[in-house]
């Protein structure tokens, strides 16, 4: 069953967490409701791209979306 796409406001404090505050991804889980399985997948592109929390600071919503979503449709949700 495929993962549900999280909001790109859940993304980027996933991604903040992690890389800036240096969470575990389980306090990443208890703290956002996303589930292990999404936040490993996110946490392992990030890593891949060779991505910091400097440069995803600087990207707008539609660049982290061709990011870590480059086969969907990138409009911005919310």
């Amino acid at each position: 069953m495929p993962t549900k796409r999280i909001s790109m406001r859940q993304l980027r404090e996933l991604l903040r967490l992690r890389l800036h505050a240096g969470l575990s991804m389980r306090q990443i889980k208890d703290s956002l409701r996303i589930s292990l399985g999404a936040i490993q997948k996110v946490i392992s592109k990030a890593q891949a791209e060779g991505l910091s929390w400097v440069a995803i600071e600087k990207l707008n919503d539609q660049q982290l979306a061709r990011l870590f979503y480059p086969a969907s449709d990138t409009r911005v949700l919310g």
